[in-house]
């Protein structure tokens, strides 16, 4: 989804190089967030290939520091995509 950066938070991630992810299609009855009392509420976000989850297990055990670091990034990545999408 391109369009133009608005100022303030979208500006910065521009300056950035930071591109967010396109939002899911939602595959079933939900919403991609939910405003109550001012507060926007966004939940699920996962790293994955549209179907299973690209990075499970234990972190240092199964999955490596640098890997989870990516998934985390990947998460907070969709989940400000989504923020953008529900306001």
């Amino acid at each position: 989804m391109n369009r133009a950066p608005r100022p303030g938070w979208e500006a910065r991630l521009v300056e950035l190089g930071i591109e967010l992810p396109n939002t899911p299609v939602p595959a079933g009855n939900y919403l991609l967030g939910v405003v109550r009392d001012n507060l926007l509420f966004v939940s699920g976000q996962t790293w994955n290939d549209g179907r299973n989850p690209i990075v499970v297990g234990a972190v240092p055990a199964e999955v490596s520091i640098d890997r989870a670091r990516l998934a985390a990034r990947h998460c907070a990545l969709a989940c400000l995509a989504e923020v953008r999408a529900s306001l």
